[in-house]
C-alpha cells in the first residue's frame, strides 16, 4: 500500500530493494509520480435545478484522452457524456433532478489512469418561475417603442449584469439597461 504525498515531486523516482544480508538492488524506470488533474475552472457555473441535457464546459490540467470520467457531487445529477478537448478542456452533458436543492457542488474529473482532480465550481439555483405579466395579457402592434410590462415570478437574479430576457421569433428586443429588480 502506497501513499504519494501531494508535496511529492513528479518524476520517475529510483527503487531500492534490500534483503536481510544488506545486499540492495536499484531500478529506474519502474515508478513515476505524475502531476495530479486540476479542475480550475467550469462554465457555466450556475446550473439551474431540473436542467436537462445541459452542457458544461470543464477547464483545468492534466486530462486525459480516453475520455476522463466526470461526477458531481450529490445524488441526481447524472453525467450522460463527456468530450475530451484536449489536456486543458473536456465537456460534459449532464441532467440535473428538480427536487435538489440549491447549493455549491464538487466537481471531480478522473483520468483513465485513476489520477483525479476536484474543485467546488458548480452552483445549482433554483428555477426560474414566471406567474404573471402586467398588463395580464401584452397585445403590441408593430412598431410600438417604449411600452413597460413586469414580469412577475420567483428566483430571477439580483444581478443586472446577469439576467437575459429573450421572445421566440425576429424583432422584439429589450434594452440591458431597462431591466429593473
Amino acid at each position: 500500500n502506497i501513499n504519494v504525498l501531494e508535496t511529492s515531486e513528479v518524476g520517475d523516482k529510483e527503487i531500492t530493494i534490500y534483503n536481510e544480508t544488506g545486499a540492495k538492488e536499484s531500478e529506474y524506470d519502474l515508478f513515476y509520480i505524475i502531476p495530479p488533474v486540476e479542475v480550475t475552472g467550469v462554465l457555466p457555473n450556475r446550473i439551474t435545478i431540473g436542467a436537462q441535457d445541459f452542457k458544461i464546459q470543464i477547464d483545468g490540467k492534466q486530462f486525459k484522452e480516453g475520455p476522463p470520467t466526470v461526477k458531481i457531487k450529490g445524488l441526481g445529477i447524472e453525467v450522460t457524456s463527456v468530450t475530451f478537448s484536449g489536456s486543458n478542456q473536456i465537456f460534459a452533458d449532464i441532467n440535473v433532478n428538480d427536487d435538489l436543492e440549491p447549493g455549491n457542488q464538487d466537481i471531480i474529473v478522473t483520468n483513465t489512469d485513476g489520477n483525479f482532480g476536484k474543485g467546488s465550481l458548480v452552483e445549482l439555483y433554483e428555477k426560474i418561475n414566471i406567474s404573471m405579466l402586467n398588463p395580464n395579457y401584452v397585445t403590441l402592434s408593430e412598431g410600438t417603442t417604449h411600452q413597460d410590462i413586469s414580469i412577475i415570478g420567483s428566483n430571477f437574479t439580483n444581478d443586472p449584469a446577469d439576467p437575459e430576457i429573450t421572445f421566440s421569433g425576429d424583432g422584439v428586443t429589450i434594452k440591458p439597461n431597462s431591466i429593473v429588480f
